[in-house]
């Protein structure tokens, strides 16, 4: 990713790409209550879940994936089944604490920001004006 494009992106405002002519931005992105019962569904599955048993069980948000973004679940590539990581199953129990935010460019996490959070302060509704407010991408971390 070019380095200019990057500093522009961590502004938290509308940038567009140099290379696709696209209008893009970094989107905060956090763990909200239905993200945190679709962990709780799939951690009762101990052999996980394909994407079509698990959204059997969550028909409510398409947002559960987003948990492997703090790495509390994660996805096997040739069975394409779904998992809680250890780190999941920890933070299920009170036990980890992650970021507010990580904040992602073209489905990747390109750094994690805001004070650690765990299970038990995770909003309990997503908030669609802090996903697109320019001012929450703050306090940047350590990339991923």
């Amino acid at each position: 990713m070019d380095s200019t494009l990057l500093a522009k992106l961590e502004t938290g405002k509308l940038c567009v790409c140099p290379t696709c002519d696209q209008t893009v931005k970094v989107y905060p992105r956090r763990v909200h209550a239905k993200m945190l019962k679709g962990l709780q569904i799939l951690s009762t599955f101990p052999n996980g879940l394909t994407h079509k048993e698990w959204i059997k069980h969550i028909t409510w948000s398409g947002d559960y994936a987003k948990l492997s973004y703090w790495g509390l679940i994660e996805r096997n590539k040739s069975t394409k089944v779904w998992h809680v990581t250890e780190r999941g199953h920890a933070f299920l129990r009170g036990e980890l604490k992650i970021p507010t935010f990580a904040n992602v460019y073209n489905k990747a996490v390109r750094w994690f920001s805001g004070p650690e959070i765990d299970v038990y302060e995770c909003r309990a509704h997503f908030d669609l004006d802090e996903l697109m407010n320019p001012n929450t991408i703050t306090n940047k971390g350590v990339s991923r």
